[in-house]
């Protein structure tokens, strides 16, 4: 593999050790080598960015108090209630075919 080639047109060139795209091409047959390291990045990147999230949330927490601390959680309880009503919603929008 010789490099990615982002949408701005920059590159970067990566070098494979020969084994690790042998087994590439082995367990994705029909994917460009390239295509499949940017997507493989993309995701390793995305997960990265979700544990820094976590950690600084963890941060952010131990800095409230208890009563803050239950404040917060009941307002995410109620988010994530009202977050499953509109998704019945618009499952129900769906299937009914939005009418």
């Amino acid at each position: 593999m010789d490099s990615l080639t982002e949408t701005n047109g920059q590159s970067i060139v990566l070098k494979l050790p020969a084994q690790i795209a042998k087994e590439a091409e082995v367990l994705f047959p029909q994917m460009d080598l390239n295509a499949l390291t940017l997507m493989l990045l993309e995701k390793y990147l995305r997960h990265q960015k979700r544990k820094l999230l976590a950690q600084q949330y963890r941060q952010y927490y131990q800095t409230l108090s208890d009563d803050d601390r239950a404040e917060e959680k009941q307002m995410l309880a109620d988010f994530a209630t009202l977050e499953d009503e509109v998704n019945a919603f618009i499952e129900a929008e769906e299937v009914n075919g939005g009418s």
